[in-house]
């Protein structure tokens, strides 16, 4: 077999530049003995950064994630060149040479292919399905349709698939990111996406934002994410980052959106509030908000937040002495109106009164 990390690419072992590096590469999983190649062009660097800050262009999650996480089970090669585009020109060649799209021994799924590499541009798709390329700054215009959109990826027996989002059916499917989590290593302090088993196993994963908070920095005034600690001792410095705001739904698109008070023009907004009512629920033992219509047609299944004290019989529980004044005239054909709601357990013996406490907390 062909030991590809001794191929060259017909550049230099050493980066002549100062100021920037532009390179090309080749990857070997020691695990699998599979390669990957590659190149590279950073400004402002006197040498490559392939997995310190840069992982590849590849599209395969589960390779990519790997050299993240593991970067130790991957030698590789190094070659440098004076410009991005020769860097470029010697990957189609090596690509070319081994036909790495098709090559087994490759993770590469296609062959680098162009006149350029396409730093700066992306490639977009016309109505009839033609695909080209443009630049960042004519697709900010909003005028192209992304190559990718209305497409999805799925995992496969032999890696991720691209799929129109129509076709994609549940039953038959497994999404990209299924049992899939988004963590931090508490060790090296990167994030990256591992399957939800290791992540349950393994100590050093925990969630993206644990121990952190999403804030205001009122010196900067932008959305930062601190510490916990650090926004406990930041004397004022963050706040949360929705203080002094609140949502309103907008008039003219029905889209809800966070404003500060200030803002808030009645001829162009509607509350959040408007139309809507925080009650307790009997059934689900909490605060819930709810429309108004919903507490005018459900309202014994509801209590204000002012009730304190409920009344049970029968397995049923009762907000106020007049509900249960009808249950109890119909099963009982008593009256229980003229009692105090402190007297009601002592002289009725099939009542039980439950604080609001008490029931919040579970009593049956």
């Amino acid at each position: 077999m062909i030991e590809y990390l001794e191929e060259t690419y017909n550049g230099l072992e050493h980066n002549m530049l100062a100021n920037a590096a532009y390179y090309c590469y080749t990857l070997k999983d020691t695990e699998t003995g599979k390669y990957y190649s590659g190149s590279r062009g950073v400004e402002g660097l006197s040498t490559y950064d392939l997995l310190i800050k840069y992982f590849t262009s590849s599209t395969t999650v589960d390779f990519k994630e790997k050299l993240k996480n593991f970067p130790e089970k991957f030698t590789y090669r190094i070659e440098y060149f004076k410009s991005r585009a020769e860097a470029f020109e010697a990957e189609k060649l090596f690509h070319k040479k081994h036909q790495v799209g098709k090559n087994p021994i490759f993770i590469n799924s296609v062959e680098a292919s162009g006149t350029n590499c396409g730093a700066g541009t992306l490639l977009c798709k016309d109505e009839d399905g033609n695909i080209y390329r443009i630049t960042v700054e004519e697709y900010a215009t909003g005028k192209h349709k992304h190559v990718s959109s209305g497409m999805m990826n799925i995992r496969t027996e032999t890696g991720i698939k691209k799929i129109k989002v129509k076709d994609y059916d549940s039953s038959i499917h497994t999404t990209e990111f299924k049992n899939y989590v988004l963590s931090r290593n508490i060790v090296t302090g990167k994030t990256a996406r591992i399957p939800k088993s290791d992540f349950l196993s393994n100590s050093e994963y925990v969630g993206i934002t644990k121990g952190l908070v999403v804030a205001r920095d009122t010196h900067t005034n932008t959305i930062v994410t601190v510490t916990k600690e650090e926004f406990d001792n930041s004397n004022g410095r963050y706040v949360g980052n929705t203080a002094g705001l609140f949502p309103v739904t907008e008039k003219s698109t029905g889209n809800i959106i966070i404003i500060s008070r200030d803002q808030y023009d009645k001829h162009l907004h509607i509350h959040h509030n408007t139309g809507n009512v925080v009650v307790y629920s009997i059934a689900e033992r909490k605060l819930v908000k709810i429309s108004k219509d919903e507490y005018k047609e459900n309202s014994e299944k509801y209590s204000n937040q002012a009730t304190r004290i409920f009344y049970k019989v029968d397995g049923l529980f009762f907000k106020s002495k007049k509900t249960l004044e009808c249950y109890y005239r119909k099963t009982r054909g008593k009256s229980v109106l003229k009692t105090s709601q402190y007297d009601i357990s002592k002289i009725f013996s099939d009542i039980e009164t439950i604080t609001r406490e008490e029931h919040q907390n579970g009593k049956d």
